[in-house]
């Protein structure tokens, strides 16, 4: 028994699904002075509980500020929960929304359990009303979306069944694209 330790390992589950999501965001505060800024940027993965950011200016831990989702037209307020990279000119934050209600993003997000059985995972718009939830899907739920692009299923707000799609196509946002475009605008003032 001498010599032998027992190792414990915790699995911390996270609060909520993550998304990988480029979302266009608008950020507005105030700095350590008192000035207001609005900044812009893109979020990288989005979840019910926050987010991580993707933007040129540089934000301070516990920071707060509101995050507006130009996509959605809603706003929440948030902290910033401090860097999590820095590449080229942009900087990279995790953000926690202060309210456990708030919705920026658009997204139902369904309880953790409802995975079990699924075989993808994705999120849908409802024709209808343009609610948007991520869905587990099992097999015949993924082949009947790839085949058709469309898929019947039940609509909270409509409370009825209706057609749903893929939402968000995919935003290719490369920051090469905020280096070139300033290197155009070099060019153009040449």
């Amino acid at each position: 028994m001498w010599g032998k330790k027992e190792i414990v390992i915790e699995h911390t589950a996270r609060q909520s699904e993550r998304i990988s999501l480029a979302l266009p965001i608008q950020l507005t505060g105030s700095n350590l002075f008192g000035d207001v800024f609005m900044y812009e940027g893109w979020t990288e993965v989005v979840s019910q509980n926050g987010a991580r950011i993707r933007l040129k200016q540089n934000l301070a831990p516990d920071q707060e500020i509101t995050v507006f989702c130009v996509e959605t037209g809603q706003e929440a307020v948030a902290r910033v929960v401090g860097r999590v990279s820095s590449k080229s000119k942009q900087n990279v934050f995790g953000i926690v929304l202060s309210n456990s209600e708030a919705n920026p993003w658009g997204i139902n997000f369904p309880p953790r359990g409802d995975s079990a059985g699924a075989v993808g995972r994705i999120v849908l718009e409802c024709l209808a009303c343009h609610a948007r939830d991520l869905a587990y899907l099992d097999g015949f739920e993924l082949e009947v979306l790839e085949s058709s692009e469309s898929l019947s299923r039940f609509c909270r707000r409509c409370t009825d069944s209706t057609m749903w799609r893929k939402s968000f196509e995919p935003i290719k946002y490369r920051p090469e694209d905020d280096e070139t475009s300033a290197g155009n605008a070099q060019e153009r003032r040449k």
